[in-house]
């Protein structure tokens, strides 16, 4: 028995559907009318006009890009909106204004503040929106797709001093001093990219606090990682790169009173290690780096560098300023509280290597098994990584990207500066409204933000 294809349907110009509903809603004829004349089937048309009522009751103040969007022919994608498109961007403006606050909505915040929003303009939206209080995760979806300027991303914690002195003015500051001593008709000298270096210190623990995710059987309570301790020993790891993508030999500081050769046994090659009871840098030890940095990098008086590196009290002896002074090195230090954002150590080079150090732990300690992973084995381990991290691409894309190299004093917007300027007090119409639609509010003393939603009279 042979089976009957039906007809591929035709669709209908979003030209002839704008008048169709416009003939109906505003100049009062009858449906079958119009869609007699217009040749538009009649079941059709009444969905079309269903949507359209349950998002825009009145047409006559929507424009046609609005009535597009409900009868699903605009440029969006995913499903019927429930909102407008002005609508959606009040909504878009207000989510990245908030991630710029480093107050971060998740998936569920704007589900529930979707609906909050449909709730508090009148628009028409699912049943299941009210039984849950929130919006669902299609509507979401279609949301995300509809805005590609937005993505979900994991944030990193940033202190409330980080916040407070991250200022147009400091960051002027530390460009104005980077300019100084690189202009050469103001008195500086032109360095080249292999004469820039950027010097950071970070720890490694024996039991790293990054555990990449795993399969697992569906429905376990609980999903464990095998550990060879409860809890870690750090150690200190200096690192040197320069803006044309090279480095510096990993300086070492172990938490032992004594250095052992057996620390630095596998260690990458040209490292060099010292050791007191804290495991951290100290003047001394800043010194004794200096020293390391200075046979790396040929710095001579007739060689010049130039180091930039936070302003860290161990960095700031009179020893280690005249060591300096002696072989050619010219200092900048970042202003206090920017270096997640000027130092290009901490832009672009460091997140990826702890990643890689996560991961090499845990296969060390699978090839490994009943083995204690102990302190002079994070050199090795951390030399397998140091190749993946520190790439020619990361370092100058972290120079690039804080304005250092090319010099760039125009690197950050005013959006960059907005939470500074909450928390000094001194608010303006920028950062304070979103076209009049809704007021944020930065309480200091309990570091929340209290959002008074949606002025709507103009909507």
């Amino acid at each position: 028995m042979a089976f009957k294809m039906s007809p591929k349907r035709k669709s209908i110009e979003p030209s002839i559907l704008l008048e169709a509903v416009k003939r109906v809603k505003i100049g009062k004829e009858s449906k079958k009318s119009v869609s007699l004349a217009l040749k538009i089937p009649r079941t059709n048309l009444l969905r079309y006009l269903d949507n359209i009522e349950r998002v825009i009751p009145d047409i006559s103040v929507a424009t046609d890009e609005d009535l597009l969007q409900c009868l699903g022919h605009s440029s969006t994608v995913g499903p019927t909106p429930i909102f407008t498109q002005r609508e959606e961007k009040c909504l878009m403006e207000y989510i990245l204004k908030c991630a710029d606050l480093y107050y971060g909505l998740s998936m569920t915040d704007i589900k529930k503040l979707a609906f909050e929003f449909a709730a508090k303009i009148g628009v028409g939206f699912p049943p299941k929106w009210n039984e849950k209080q929130m919006a669902g995760r299609r509507w979401f979806d279609g949301f995300m797709k509809r805005h590609p300027n937005m993505s979900i991303r994991k944030p990193q914690q940033v202190s409330l001093n980080r916040m407070r002195g991250f200022t147009r003015e400091n960051v002027d500051l530390f460009y104005s001093n980077l300019d100084r001593v690189t202009n050469s008709s103001g008195g500086g000298h032109e360095y080249g990219a292999q004469a820039i270096w950027n010097m950071d210190e970070t720890g490694f623990s024996t039991v790293p606090n990054r555990i990449g995710k795993i399969v697992a059987r569906k429905g376990a309570r609980y999903v464990g990682m095998m550990s060879s301790q409860e809890r870690g020993t750090l150690i200190t790891m200096v690192a040197c790169v320069s803006a044309s993508g090279t480095y510096c030999p990993p300086f070492w500081i172990f938490p032992r009173k004594n250095m052992r050769a057996i620390f630095l046994e596998r260690a990458p090659e040209g490292s060099f290690g010292v050791a007191n009871g804290s495991g951290w840098i100290h003047q001394g030890e800043f010194v004794q780096f200096m020293q390391h940095f200075i046979k790396f990098s040929c710095a001579s008086l007739e060689r010049p560098q130039l180091l930039i590196l936070d302003n860290h009290c161990s960095h700031l002896s009179v020893e280690a300023i005249d060591l300096a002074k002696n072989n050619g090195i010219t200092m900048v230090s970042i202003p206090p509280h920017c270096s997640h954002k000027l130092q290009p150590l901490d832009v672009s080079v460091f997140g990826p290597f702890k990643a890689y150090y996560s991961n090499a732990c845990g296969i060390w300690t699978k090839n490994n098994s009943g083995r204690v992973f102990e302190i002079h084995h994070i050199p090795e381990v951390l030399g397998q990584c140091i190749d993946l991290a520190f790439t020619p691409t990361n370092i100058k894309s972290g120079f690039k990207a804080t304005g250092i190299r090319p010099f760039n004093r125009d690197s950050f917007t005013d959006s960059d500066f907005v939470v500074a300027d909450f928390l000094a007090g001194e608010p303006n119409d920028q950062n304070m409204e979103i076209e009049d639609q809704r007021l944020i509010v930065f309480n200091d003393s309990s570091c929340q933000i209290a959002i008074w939603y949606f002025h709507l009279c103009e909507l």
